[in-house]
């Protein structure tokens, strides 16, 4: 295969995962969230800069986005 249809092959196959992996969920103190989750808490949206574990607020691991 040639190497630009190999790298448009690798480009989708990232740019699906990604997609799936970020999609902005609402802020539940019991639940836990991976490096690079993003949650909703309120009006505002937060990153996680590192796994989160459950019952920790969101601005302690968390970018403001």
């Amino acid at each position: 295969m040639p190497s630009h249809i190999n790298t448009l092959i690798i480009s989708l196959l990232i740019l699906f995962s990604t997609s799936l992996y970020s999609q902005p969920v609402t802020w539940d103190s019991s639940t836990s969230y991976s490096t690079g989750a993003l949650v909703i808490v309120g009006t505002s949206t937060y990153i996680a800069t590192t796994n989160v574990p459950a019952n920790n607020p969101p601005p302690q691991h968390f970018l403001l986005d």
